[in-house]
């Protein structure tokens, strides 16, 4: 901990173990968010979170993204004491392939560790690869939203388990501010098959929480195997 100033990093959404989940920001002092697999030419967010525990306000004086495949979101304000801003980091998987790992770097106010960093990681994929042993299809979603009512044309993911282990399965992600609560059973056996209903609500209030809408699912034998199905969204 730096005293007087400290900023902890804190990320939105966390994992704990199979069938544990949360949505709240928890601390990580390493700020590394994994979307583990996903396809090629599609795009993911996650919203990393400033928490100022200092009694004075905190200000973001500059934000550098990893690369051009990442986006990143401003924080126009200084922060106030106990409070946090979120930081939304896009990351644009476009021809990678492979493992990705892309840093920002937050540069603050604070005299005593100026300079803070949020990474994403991701292992791409071509369309004509699996992930591990758990196929998902389809591996994106493409959607329309006009005059507040989506148009789609799939909304059913298909999740096969190819490996010779039961896995458990959580939910890493959910956007519920765009989505419908979604129902996971806790295990998938060996050569099981399973259907997954994907709602939107009928109304988004914001846009702008279009950009970078994914879930990001956990499966776990031993090893953790995470995979992320973007969703597009045009308006």
């Amino acid at each position: 901990m730096f005293l007087p100033v400290f900023l902890c990093i804190v990320l939105s959404a966390g994992y704990t173990g199979a069938g544990e989940t949360t949505d709240q920001p928890n601390t990580d002092p390493t700020a590394v968010w994994d979307f583990g697999y996903m396809p090629q030419k599609t795009e993911a967010a996650h919203v990393f979170y400033l928490h100022n525990t200092t009694q004075a306000p905190l200000t973001v004086n500059k934000i550098k993204s990893g690369c051009s495949c990442t986006g990143v979101s401003k924080v126009e304000k200084p922060i106030p004491p106990g409070d946090s801003a979120g930081v939304t980091v896009t990351f644009k998987s476009g021809r990678y392939r492979g493992a990705v790992k892309k840093t920002t770097h937050i540069y603050t106010s604070n005299p005593d560790h100026e300079i803070y960093d949020m990474t994403i990681i991701a292992n791409v994929l071509k369309s004509d690869q699996n992930s591990a042993n758990i196929n998902i299809t389809p591996r994106k979603f493409n959607w329309k939203y006009n005059d507040e009512n989506f148009v789609f044309d799939d909304t059913v993911i298909n999740i096969n388990n190819t490996g010779p282990d039961t896995v458990m399965m959580s939910l890493l992600h959910n956007p519920n501010n765009i989505l419908k609560p979604i129902e996971l059973p806790p295990s998938i056996a060996p050569e099981e098959n399973i259907s997954i209903g994907i709602m939107p609500l009928k109304k988004i209030s914001d846009l702008s929480d279009m950009e970078g809408v994914s879930i990001t699912f956990a499966f776990v034998a031993g090893d953790t195997t995470r995979i992320t199905v973007p969703i597009k969204i045009k308006q």
